[in-house]
């Protein structure tokens, strides 16, 4: 109802201003006949009725610089806009706070009193009604007076009780005359009747009551409507004179006299004979004389231009987009456009404010080195040979040259040091686009926001990106593809670019960490089912990085590219570059030319400095320098810590835990007590977990979701433990959001170690007595993909005395184990990843005596081989190294069978 109310005082102003107008032009043809009069009104009935109309060139609106707005083809006025009547009437909005506010609590307070906009809604309404009551009651009326008629001819019928003629109907409208009305006057009374039926004028006059009920409160619409009356009147009078003639003049007077109603019907009711300014139609009929040619052909002008320039608009001059070439311009509000051959000028108002020129590249290179350079720096002549249609004299162009972000360069035209008009110049492959600007007409703000959004169809070099692309290492080069995108050579050969790409509606996900999103825009390294990819947060201003290489992995590659992708609202531009062309320090020297300035950068900043200023971490035993690049660190009442990406999802927090007494167990070196301090996922069955030393904390455990093999995991997460004398402090982060380089770099963030150094709880290490040995060995796998390699400090007589193993029965069936695994069994499916040749090297560091809880009260002996593993690949890579010592096998110490075992599948 607000937005309707809107419209319609937007329609009431512009009829308000028609209104005036045709008052205007009534007196301009106050001698003319009334047809012409009346015919105008028409443009009034259409401005009060119908919110749209067709733009023109020439508008009596354009007076009033109406706000104009166009949609398909059609404009509309915005005089009023909704928002500025939206003001609260008692509602207060709610205060910034800490905490988010409910959409109850909002919704409570935006319901404490109503709106302006609601208030007139309401009173609009009630207007509306009363006129509509008001109208009904005079027709039921008129109809008890019309009781009793009967019909005399055609659509003429005869009543005894009205004082007056009148027509009465839509569809099929009858004409009512009083039945003591002389035949003679009769005649006249059903010729001025029967024109208004032929006129429309009933149905004219019902639409004409229906705009007043609609613009109730407007003075100018009340006016209007009775000069309308009195004009359809005297024109229908002057109709009956012209077709009887002129001798019938005196008797029709002399009825119209005698039938007077002397009140003025304004309810809505049918068109009476007598109705209206009786006396002015009289003196009207008495000078009326039939219009000459010339005279009614003037007048006919004169109608057709006023109703031209009053129901048309005014052409768009609220600024929107316009197009020369490959060039895109963004009016602001108040400018209009006109657009020839190679071409575009922009006015303010009526004045002349710029433009743009489609000019030729000159045929030589521009050269934009040191000035002091003559010859690294030919701008001036550059610009010279452009031919731009305003060119001066040399003395009165004042040309500063440099970087600009709008395009190559800029050069001021001006008299006396006075400046007159700035240049700035886009260079295209074979076009320079020349956008200039009048200083005397354009603000300063206005240039700012039409340059903000100038743009080039395909972005223009070194121009037009959300990111400025500074000087290339020497030996490369910017250039441009076929299709108009960014090229970056070496001389010979491409080797890298940027390509922009629309993002597709409903594709991204500002919370995708991943940006698994990306496989959806249309990249074509995506859609190659014949590439690896792998990716992660991009160290390079908050973009995200992406490196594809051909597979198998094991073979020589014959692509390896880098992707870097920044997004900026609806497009997400593709840095790459080609590293068979290229080392990798050469492409990171090139992508460190694109100064990228991220949406989020600001952000970041701020949030660290407030961190910073807060100082929130200090009670923590750990600590806790910057957070990664992408990541931030934020302080909670309760005392924990969230950890966010830049897009405010949480991806870890630390929180602490108070340690029950008698809980911790310095001697455990499984921390089996961590069960029994409260931590929400360890109480969890649903979870799988398994644990180890951490390389930054003091143990870790990994949980997920504990199902079948092809049921998606709902749970992944880390983790880590730092314990206190009474508390313990759990890092726990998600690695659904993040990856495991980024989890490094997070505990390297909060424990300043670099996970070079393990640093989990150890018990103080008993002398070994002194028939204490080092046993070593090494084999491989039965099939060649697993070197096994044992050194560790073994006691046997006190295995043998303790626990009753024989410990040549158990290194024979920890060797079986060994021998019967193969690469895929230590936590890395290779051939799903194309590794085809990886090989693991296991390393047994512990051989140690343990039990196996058979139940609550019974165990078995058993021996415990620790140890890590690692993964080499055929291109020379290593992974698996940090991942510190686990389990790998427990032997039963009864019948030496496996109980527990890391690495083989069943």
């Amino acid at each position: 109802m607000v937005g309707i109310v809107s419209q319609i005082l937007n329609m009431s102003l512009t009829g308000s201003i028609v209104i005036l107008f045709v008052m205007a032009a009534r007196l301009f043809l106050k001698k003319a006949p009334k047809i012409y009069s009346y015919v105008l009104w028409s443009v009034v009935l259409f401005r009060l009725l119908c919110p749209v109309s067709l733009p023109s060139p020439v508008s009596v609106l354009e007076l009033f610089q109406p706000r104009v707005a166009e949609s398909e083809g059609v404009s509309y006025f915005s005089y009023v806009p909704v928002e500025d009547l939206m003001v609260s009437t008692g509602a207060a909005l709610p205060a910034v706070q800490a905490e988010p506010v409910s959409v109850q609590e909002l919704q409570q307070t935006a319901d404490t009193g109503p709106n302006a906009m609601e208030v007139l809604s309401g009173i609009w309404l009630a207007g509306i009604f009363a006129m509509v009551l008001y109208s009904g009651l005079v027709y039921i009326r008129l109809y008890r007076s019309l009781m009793g008629a009967i019909q005399w001819r055609g659509n003429v019928w005869l009543a005894d009780r009205i004082p007056s003629a009148f027509v009465l109907g839509v569809f099929r409208p009858r004409i009512y005359l009083p039945s003591d009305l002389p035949m003679v006057e009769r005649r006249y009374i059903m010729a001025h009747e029967r024109h208004h039926i032929r006129r429309g004028d009933h149905i004219i006059k019902l639409l004409a009551y229906g705009a007043l009920c609609i613009h109730w409160f407007n003075p100018l619409v009340w006016a209007g409507f009775l000069l309308a009356g009195k004009d359809m009147e005297m024109s229908c009078d002057e109709a009956v004179i012209k077709k009887l003639g002129d001798h019938i003049r005196a008797d029709y007077c002399q009825t119209l006299l005698r039938l007077a109603t002397h009140q003025r019907i304004i309810s809505g009711t049918p068109l009476a004979f007598g109705e209206g300014d009786t006396k002015g139609r009289v003196k009207n009929m008495a000078k009326w004389r039939r219009p000459k040619v010339w005279l009614s052909v003037l007048c006919i002008a004169a109608c057709i231009f006023i109703l031209a320039v009053c129901a048309l608009n005014p052409e768009k001059t609220s600024g929107g987009e316009v197009v020369t070439g490959n060039f895109h311009v963004n009016l602001p509000e108040g400018f209009r456009s006109e657009t020839e051959e190679n071409t575009l000028t922009f006015y303010k108002g009526r004045k002349l404010a710029g433009g743009v020129y489609q000019l030729q590249s000159p045929d030589f290179p521009l050269q934009t080195g040191e000035p002091n350079s003559a010859e690294e720096w030919n701008a001036w002549q550059w610009v010279e040979a452009l031919e731009v249609p305003e060119n001066v004299p040399e003395e009165r162009l004042m040309m500063s040259v440099e970087y600009v972000p709008y395009g190559t360069l800029f050069a001021v035209y001006g008299n006396d040091g006075a400046a007159e008009t700035i240049h700035y110049f886009r260079t295209g492959d074979t076009v320079v686009y020349d956008l200039w600007f009048d200083v005397r007409v354009v603000t300063e703000e206005e240039m700012e926001i039409i340059l903000d959004n100038a743009r080039t169809e395909k972005p223009a070099l070194p121009g037009g990106y959300p990111f400025q692309l500074n000087t290339l290492p020497e030996g490369y080069f910017y250039g441009v593809d076929d299709e108009g995108n960014t090229v970056i050579t070496d001389g010979s050969m491409i080797v890298g670019g940027i390509i922009p790409y629309t993002i597709p509606e409903g594709v991204y996900d500002a919370n995708d960490r991943h940006f698994l999103w990306l496989e959806d825009v249309g990249i074509p390294d995506f859609e190659d089912e014949t590439l690896y990819y792998a990716g992660g947060i991009s160290a390079i201003n908050y973009g995200w990085n992406a490196r594809f290489d051909s597979l198998p992995m094991d073979k020589e590659p014959t692509v390896s590219r880098d992707h870097t992708f920044y997004v900026v609202e609806n497009i997400v531009y593709d840095i790459w570059f080609d590293f068979m062309q290229m080392d990798h320090d050469t492409s990171r020297a090139l992508r460190d030319t694109m100064g990228f300035v991220h949406p989020y950068a600001q952000e970041v900043e701020q949030e660290m400095q407030a961190r910073k200023e807060a100082q929130v971490f200090d009670s923590y035993p750990f600590l806790l320098n910057e957070p990664p690049e992408g990541y931030l660190f934020k302080a909670t009442q309760s005392g924990a810590v969230k950890i966010t990406d830049t897009n405010n999802v949480i991806v870890g927090a630390v929180v602490f835990f108070d340690i029950p007494e008698g809980a911790l167990d310095e001697y455990d070196p499984y921390f089996d007590w961590l069960w029994d301090v409260g931590i929400p996922d360890l109480e969890n069955d649903a979870l799988a977990w398994s644990g180890s030393g951490s390389l930054y904390g003091d143990w870790e455990i990994h949980l997920e979701s504990d199902v079948p093999p092809g049921i998606e995991k709902t749970v992944d997460r880390y983790h880590t433990f730092f314990v206190g004398e009474t508390v313990v402090y759990d890092v726990w982060l998600d690695m659904f959001q993040i990856n495991n380089t980024d989890r490094k770099a997070i505990l390297s963030a909060l424990t300043g170690w670099d996970g070079e150094e393990q640093n989990y709880m150890e018990t103080e290490p008993s002398p070994l007595p002194e028939n204490a040995v080092l046993y070593t060995d090494s084999f491989e796998s039965d099939d060649g993909t697993v070197t096994i390699n044992i050194n560790t400090a073994m006691v046997p007589e006190a295995l043998e005395v303790e626990t009753g193993i024989s410990l040549e029965n158990c290194l024979t069936a920890m060797e079986l184990e060994f021998r019967a695994t193969n690469v895929d069994d230590y936590g890395l499916d290779t051939t799903a990843y194309g590794h085809v040749g990886a090989r693991c090297e296991v390393n047994v560091t512990q051989i140690r005596a343990g039990t196996y809880l058979i139940s609550e009260t019974q165990s078995i002996p058993t021996i415990e081989v620790w140890g890590t593993r690692k993964y080499i690949f055929t291109n020379g890579d290593e992974l698996g190294e940090e991942m510190g010592e686990l389990e790998l096998l427990c032997i039963s110490a009864r019948d030496q069978k496996i109980l527990r075992v890391f690495g083989r599948k069943d």
